[in-house]
């Protein structure tokens, strides 16, 4: 059963209160108009808990604002959202085109640094989080007590004599819910074997990323990424008031299981 308001509700009990769905949950289908974010399709979504959140579908469908109770929880760049025309793969263009969002799909073919292989060129993250979405659409349904709300499309990341990578993906949310499952399956639709990098590269934002925010993970092994990192391991799972001129931090998590 769905739980609204408070209250646990059969499908029959919550159709007899709320005559059009729209009014407690809702995916809506819209286009950004100003700016570099200009023409950038997406999806917002409404799950009646207090859950809001917006699926691009011009860029990967992933997920930009994400907010519950009027409260954003991601973080967002300085740059801010822009349409994937303004997608750079050289050197350190991509600083000028992350738009932060609570998820940023990286990869297919590469993850982390820029970089050059024989005769191809690899940019910082990849190329795929600039990827609109081919045959996006939106389904929502009854399953018996529970109403799904489900955005899905795939994205192409190929090359004339190159790759051929296909990412389906599907977002779930459910009349309301506090969750949003995400399930992704690749596919190679070439004839060769292709190496494959995917980093789903999450970003949570003031107030939720604060000086008492904890990081709590099943680490087996944490490992510095350089000598900045260093410095703060032993303070890895927590986290700071902001520091003026405080380089980045990263770490490397090899997880228990």
């Amino acid at each position: 059963m769905a739980r609204l308001y408070g209250k646990e509700m059969t499908r029959e009990e919550i159709l007899k209160r709320v005559n059009n769905l729209d009014k407690v949950a809702a995916v809506k289908p819209f286009i950004y108009d100003g700016g570099r974010a200009k023409g950038v399709k997406a999806f917002q979504v409404a799950t009646g808990s207090g859950l809001e959140f917006t699926v691009l579908e011009s860029r990967c469908l992933d997920i930009f604002d994400f907010r519950y109770r009027g409260i954003s929880l991601n973080f967002l760049s300085k740059p801010g959202l822009a349409s994937p025309e303004y997608f750079n793969p050289h050197g350190s263009e991509f600083d000028r085109n992350f738009q932060g969002g609570m998820l940023f799909t990286c990869g297919l073919s590469n993850v982390g640094t820029a970089c050059r292989e024989g005769d191809q060129e690899y940019g910082f993250h990849g190329r795929i989080g600039s990827i609109p979405a081919e045959n996006a659409s939106i389904e929502c349904r009854w399953q018996e007590d529970e109403y799904v709300m489900e955005i899905s499309g795939q994205m192409r990341e190929a090359a004339l004599y190159h790759e051929n990578l296909v990412l389906k993906r599907k977002i779930t949310s459910r009349l309301g819910g506090k969750t949003v499952h995400i399930h992704d399956e690749m596919e190679n639709q070439g004839f060769e074997s292709q190496a494959l990098m995917i980093l789903y590269h999450c970003n949570l934002g003031y107030p939720l990323l604060d000086e008492t925010a904890r990081l709590v993970t099943p680490s087996h092994q944490v490992q510095p990424r350089d000598a900045d990192a260093q410095k703060g391991l032993e303070f890895y799972a927590s986290f700071s008031k902001p520091i003026d001129g405080c380089p980045g931090e990263v770490f490397y998590h090899q997880p228990a299981s």
